[in-house]
């Protein structure tokens, strides 16, 4: 809008000495550092006056969905659902099947539905198993491409459901990995298509929604939400509260003991022969580590050769495994190996991973689906 948001008056780049980065102690680090912390929100967003808003639900298993149309319906608004199917087909008026790997399906349904002020995405609720990662990230990311390329000059907001995602302090719980990479996503959305408003919500997985009180006052709770003006673009709701996050400082706690690293232990590296892997075994042989387990899914190239050189002639045995570490049976077949041939396993480093990066408006569920592997 060209409003000045800041102005840097004076810049300066100086070279700092190692002397100056080297943090020894909890004491030096305090106050540079910050963490996020989920706070109460404190702000009470104004609600959007009764009107006749169309709304287009992608509906999951869970009954959120059912109560959340509920609501909106009372308040005079449209809602067109959207469920997880085979193929493309139109159930009644206000209702659809779609294919969640089907871009065409994406394309379709926004030609046929019409422009709409929101969408509630709650497919990802249904994920409880990695394997089913790519329902909630494949079909977000079918959605935004299909809605950069539809033409619409206005673009409702996005807003993507979870359940138990995020570790807020006030409902301690083990959080629900494979539904987390769609918050990623969501990060990558905002950036590259700020015209599309991209919202987290992280709803309790201490409620269910199949019960009749709480699952009514979810409903209600997270429909006032996608009906308000509030600026945030992430939320937790726990215990009929909505917590945000906030940077806080971070102040460390005292430096435990170091680790130790046992000379009559093995340690194994997932991405072993890459750039990370290499320098982690280096790191490790220096530390004390005498038994090195390298898993790679292709052979040593000639860099990784020399590294291997140096690692024993520190002393090292080192032993290379070729293995997929996303294949659960090669990865099972390398730890009984391990077990039966070498000293007790004490510790895993996990570096293995692989890049296929483009831009959101060119990337495909292909690339998605090696990465997440």
């Amino acid at each position: 809008t060209g409003q000045v948001f800041a102005e840097v008056s004076d810049f300066r780049f100086m070279k700092a000495s190692k002397k100056t980065l080297l943090i020894s102690s909890a004491k030096e680090v305090d106050g540079w550092m910050y963490e996020i912390a989920w706070t109460k929100s404190k702000s009470v967003p104004r609600q959007s006056p009764m009107g006749s808003f169309r709304w287009l639900i992608f509906r999951g298993k869970d009954e959120i969905g059912i109560k959340i149309t509920d609501v909106l319906k009372k308040r005079g608004d449209q809602c067109i659902t959207v469920l997880p199917g085979t193929k493309y087909e139109t159930t009644k008026a206000d209702s659809f099947s779609i294919n969640p790997f089907q871009p065409e399906d994406f394309h379709r349904l926004l030609r046929e539905t019409g422009t709409v002020h929101g969408i509630v995405h709650l497919w990802s609720m249904d994920i409880t198993e990695q394997a089913d990662t790519l329902l909630g990230c494949g079909s977000t990311l079918l959605l935004v491409q299909a809605l950069a390329k539809s033409g619409w000059t206005a673009f409702p907001g996005v807003w993507l459901a979870t359940r138990g995602v995020k570790r807020v302090d006030a409902v301690p719980t083990i959080p629900e990995i494979a539904q987390s990479p769609v918050w990623g996503l969501a990060g990558v959305i905002r950036l590259e298509h700020p015209e599309i408003r991209c919202v987290c919500i992280d709803l309790d997985p201490s409620i269910s929604p199949s019960h009749p009180l709480q699952g009514a006052d979810e409903a209600q709770a997270l429909s006032e939400l996608i009906l308000s003006d509030t600026k945030e673009e992430q939320m937790a709701f726990r215990q009929h509260e909505t917590y945000v996050p906030r940077l806080k400082r971070y102040h460390p706690q005292p430096l435990s003991e170091r680790l130790l690293v046992h000379e009559k232990a093995s340690y194994l590296i997932t991405g072993g022969l890459g750039a990370l892997g290499l320098q982690t075994a280096l790191r490790l042989a220096d530390r004390g580590a005498r038994h090195l387990i390298l898993i790679g899914r292709n052979n040593a190239s000639e860099s990784a050769q020399k590294t291997i050189y140096q690692l024993e002639q520190k002393g090292v045995s080192v032993h290379l495994v070729k293995a997929d570490v996303s294949s659960e049976d090669e990865m099972s077949g390398v730890l009984k190996r391990i077990a039966s041939e070498m000293p007790p396993l004490r510790g895993i480093i996990h570096a293995a991973g692989i890049i296929d990066d483009a831009v959101i408006i060119r990337q495909d569920l292909d690339k998605f689906t090696k990465v997440m592997a």
